[in-house]
Protein backbone atom coordinates (compact mmCIF):
# COMPACT_ATOMS: atom_id res chain seq x y z
CA UNK A 1 0.00 0.00 0.00
CA UNK A 2 1.62 3.40 -0.77
CA UNK A 3 0.09 6.30 1.05
CA UNK A 4 -0.55 9.32 -0.27
CA UNK A 5 1.27 13.00 0.85
CA UNK A 6 -0.56 15.12 2.56
CA UNK A 7 1.69 17.67 0.63
CA UNK A 8 0.47 19.03 -2.47
CA UNK A 9 3.65 19.47 -4.18
CA UNK A 10 1.70 20.68 -7.12
CA UNK A 11 0.04 23.63 -5.25
CA UNK A 12 3.44 24.62 -2.62
CA UNK A 13 5.66 24.59 -6.83
CA UNK A 14 3.15 27.41 -8.33
CA UNK A 15 3.53 29.21 -5.08
CA UNK A 16 6.93 29.25 -5.04
CA UNK A 17 6.80 30.25 -9.12
CA UNK A 18 4.57 33.00 -8.84
CA UNK A 19 6.32 34.76 -5.95
CA UNK A 20 9.87 35.01 -7.77
CA UNK A 21 9.99 38.58 -9.42
CA UNK A 22 9.46 38.39 -13.19
CA UNK A 23 12.44 40.65 -14.45
CA UNK A 24 10.97 41.65 -17.56
CA UNK A 25 7.97 43.63 -15.55
CA UNK A 26 10.43 45.04 -12.83
CA UNK A 27 12.59 46.60 -16.04
CA UNK A 28 9.93 47.77 -17.87
CA UNK A 29 9.54 51.24 -18.18
CA UNK A 30 6.28 53.00 -18.36
CA UNK A 31 5.91 55.24 -21.52
CA UNK A 32 4.63 58.71 -21.61
CA UNK A 33 3.87 60.67 -24.23
CA UNK A 34 4.56 64.35 -23.76
CA UNK A 35 3.91 67.31 -25.73
CA UNK A 36 5.51 70.59 -25.62
CA UNK A 37 4.62 73.65 -27.65
CA UNK A 38 7.21 75.53 -29.70
CA UNK A 39 6.68 78.95 -31.44
CA UNK A 40 9.19 79.00 -34.49
CA UNK A 41 10.24 82.12 -35.46
CA UNK A 42 11.88 83.42 -38.35
CA UNK A 43 15.50 83.80 -38.46
CA UNK A 44 17.68 85.73 -40.41
CA UNK A 45 20.22 84.27 -42.09
CA UNK A 46 22.32 87.26 -42.20
CA UNK A 47 22.43 90.27 -38.96
CA UNK A 48 23.72 93.67 -40.84
CA UNK A 49 25.25 95.71 -38.08
CA UNK A 50 24.72 99.37 -38.96
CA UNK A 51 27.45 101.55 -37.51
CA UNK A 52 28.07 105.09 -37.85
CA UNK A 53 29.12 105.96 -41.59
CA UNK A 54 26.47 103.15 -42.71
CA UNK A 55 28.74 100.59 -42.83
CA UNK A 56 26.84 97.08 -42.18
CA UNK A 57 28.89 93.82 -41.04
CA UNK A 58 29.66 91.26 -42.89
CA UNK A 59 31.62 87.88 -42.96
CA UNK A 60 34.08 86.66 -45.57
CA UNK A 61 36.84 83.54 -45.65
CA UNK A 62 39.96 84.76 -45.52
CA UNK A 63 42.70 82.25 -44.90
CA UNK A 64 45.29 82.55 -41.17
CA UNK A 65 48.15 84.00 -43.03
CA UNK A 66 46.08 86.96 -45.10
CA UNK A 67 44.33 87.39 -41.47
CA UNK A 68 47.62 87.79 -39.50
CA UNK A 69 49.31 89.86 -42.11
CA UNK A 70 46.14 91.90 -42.53
CA UNK A 71 46.10 92.62 -38.35
CA UNK A 72 50.45 93.31 -38.71
CA UNK A 73 49.13 96.20 -41.16
CA UNK A 74 46.56 97.69 -39.20
CA UNK A 75 49.36 98.22 -36.41
CA UNK A 76 51.83 99.34 -38.56
CA UNK A 77 48.98 101.78 -40.07
CA UNK A 78 47.55 102.99 -36.72
CA UNK A 79 44.32 101.74 -38.35
CA UNK A 80 41.58 98.58 -37.57
CA UNK A 81 41.02 95.80 -40.23
CA UNK A 82 38.11 96.61 -41.51
CA UNK A 83 39.23 100.27 -42.77
CA UNK A 84 42.06 98.29 -44.67
CA UNK A 85 39.54 95.98 -46.24
CA UNK A 86 37.38 98.25 -47.34
CA UNK A 87 40.26 100.73 -48.87
CA UNK A 88 41.60 97.44 -51.06
CA UNK A 89 38.16 96.80 -52.24
CA UNK A 90 37.43 100.49 -53.20
CA UNK A 91 40.98 99.90 -54.98
CA UNK A 92 39.78 96.55 -56.98
CA UNK A 93 36.71 98.15 -57.56
CA UNK A 94 37.71 100.92 -58.99
CA UNK A 95 40.64 99.39 -61.02
CA UNK A 96 37.90 97.04 -62.78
Amino acid sequence: MSKKSRINTQEIASRFISSIPNEEKENEVEEKKIEIKTEKKEVKKTRPFIKDGGYSQRAYYITDEQYRELKILAVENDTDTSSLVREALDQFLNNK
